[in-house]
């Protein structure tokens, strides 16, 4: 079924989350046992569009990881 028809829009927000993988690191990880938390949120512009258009534009995506969290590896 095509984007427009499950959507009333085709692009919404882009939203970015984090999960630590923990002291054994993200090689032997299950994520079934992630616990995620949001970092970061682009959602409806104050000009109508959302923060997605940038990607079907070609645009990069950039993120700014968090200064506060504790040392290891995460999964994004």
């Amino acid at each position: 079924m095509p984007i427009s028809v499950q959507w009333i829009h085709e692009a919404g927000p882009l939203m970015t989350y984090m999960a630590s993988c923990g002291s054994a690191g993200c090689t032997s990880f299950d994520h079934a046992d992630a616990k995620w938390f949001k970092i970061e949120e682009y959602g409806l512009r104050t000009d109508g569009t959302w923060g997605m258009q940038d990607l079907f534009e070609g645009k990069e995506a950039t993120i700014t990881l968090p200064t506060d969290i504790a040392a290891g590896e995460y999964l994004i």
